[in-house]
């Protein structure tokens, strides 16, 4: 439906889609409609494929290696799946462990730089993958120093930055504390160094 009556390409475009969508969900409503089916093995089989060298098309992904890992293990996990043959968690923890950088941490990729948004996916996907034994590989201590400096004080307007010089918003916010609760790491310290609970407020 055209709101506004102008006529565009995208309009028209969008009026398709809409036209679409409503008749997909028309059919669903119907009595004796079928079930959506979960194809179970083809799923299980996707993530497999992934745990291995990817194609060429992946390297625009190279900086969301630990995502990539997260997405994979935590979507086996809600399957109830096992790794594949060739590939064992410890392995998956092992890569994740190269992406961990000095200064605490994890970057997108081994020797790229810390951020909070992989560091989020890295931990998240250790905690999956063996809970207190996969997350051994975290040097917690350079975590917490890593969380710390992402902290903006609450003079400079509070939050958290995701990376060095990177943006400041409720990503950063969100991915900091919890990975300051996976790793059981010194939550009330964060939230006031980064004037946390006033920023989320203003941010409403």
């Amino acid at each position: 439906m055209l709101e506004d009556g102008l006529v565009t390409a995208t309009s028209l475009d969008q009026v398709a889609l809409e036209q679409r969508i409503t008749a997909l969900y028309a059919d669903l409503g119907q009595a004796g409609a079928p079930a959506a089916d979960l194809l179970r093995r083809q799923h299980v089989q996707y993530l497999h494929s992934g745990l291995g060298t990817l194609p060429n098309g992946f390297v625009a992904l190279d900086a969301g290696r630990p995502w990539i890992c997260y997405w994979i293990v935590h979507a086996l996990a809600l399957l109830d799946a096992p790794f594949p043959p060739d590939v064992m968690p410890a392995d998956v923890a092992q890569f994740l462990g190269l992406c961990q950088c000095p200064g605490g941490g994890f970057g997108g990729g081994p020797g790229q730089l810390a951020h909070l948004a992989p560091t989020y996916a890295a931990v998240a996907a250790l905690a999956e993958l063996g809970g207190a034994a996969a997350l051994g590989i975290v040097d917690r201590a350079a975590t917490a120093r890593f969380l710390t400096t992402r902290c903006v004080p609450p003079e400079h307007g509070g939050g958290f930055s995701l990376c060095e010089g990177g943006e400041v918003d409720v990503r950063g916010c969100y991915t900091a504390l919890v990975v300051a609760h996976m790793l059981d790491l010194d939550i009330p310290a964060l939230v006031a160094r980064s004037g946390l609970i006033d920023y989320v407020c203003r941010c409403q």
